[in-house]
């Protein structure tokens, strides 16, 4: 059993043991004096093994707080840096799209931007929406003749690292379908050159164009890729009459 021992504090007073259990006596700071000036208070039994385990916790708890909340620092300051590292490398359409100047007559619009994307836009005329893929270019033509026609020619460039297929699809402005869609199958980082040509017998005034591209499969395709390609990749959209 461990021992019991009689522990006692008195601010200002001397404390001495007394002969009966559980009491202690004690005499004022200015000196001992005869037994009117003795008192007499109860006192605690410490069991110091006990006390000893708590003071332990005690100071355990205090060393792992602090090292507590640096781990919970550390994940959460780490979800963050996640999640900002990824929305700058995926499905950056604003810096894909380059919108060159619009006027009378024919135009070229060229964008040599190396960008990773992931927006689907479908293969399938029939699936294939304006809201689908990133827009890479678009503008409007306005042809010199009156109800002149229109031909549109594009040649762009896409990789990926596994197996899947660059899409690129011309749309009027407004509407829902493309005129024409295009596609080419990518794998092994290798860029592979996606043409698309639009023959439009007659222009009713200006055509609002915009060209849009993406995987045709669940992944990730890099526009005008691979990254880090010593020679550098331009797409180009030209219209003419």
């Amino acid at each position: 059993m461990t021992p019991l021992r009689i522990e006692w504090k008195l601010a200002g007073r001397l404390a001495l043991p007394c002969h009966q259990p559980g009491r202690l006596a004690f005499f004022p700071r200015t000196g001992y004096a005869n037994n009117d000036n003795m008192h007499r208070v109860d006192v605690r039994l410490v069991d110091h093994g006990i006390q000893q385990q708590i003071s332990s916790i005690t100071m355990s708890m205090k060393t792992i707080r602090p090292k507590l909340a640096l781990i919970l620092f550390g994940m959460i300051l780490g979800a963050l840096c996640y999640r900002s590292v990824n929305s700058l490398v995926i499905d950056r359409a604003p810096d894909v799209t380059q919108h060159p100047t619009s006027g009378t007559g024919p135009v070229k619009w060229e964008n040599d931007a190396v960008v990773a994307l992931t927006n689907i836009l479908p293969s399938a005329p029939g699936k294939a929406t304006i809201i689908d893929g990133s827009a890479f270019s678009g503008g409007t033509y306005q042809p010199h003749t009156r109800d002149a026609g229109a031909r549109i020619r594009v040649v762009a460039y896409a990789s990926s690292a596994e197996p899947n297929e660059a899409v690129i699809a011309i749309f009027l402005a407004g509407g829902k379908s493309p005129l024409a869609l295009a596609s080419k199958p990518t794998v092994d980082n290798r860029r592979e050159k996606i043409e698309l040509s639009l023959d439009i017998p007659r222009a009713a005034g200006q055509l609002d164009l915009e060209f849009r591209v993406g995987p045709g499969q669940p992944g990730t395709i890099v526009f005008n890729g691979p990254e880090n390609a010593p020679d550098r990749a331009v797409t180009v959209v030209t219209v003419t009459e």
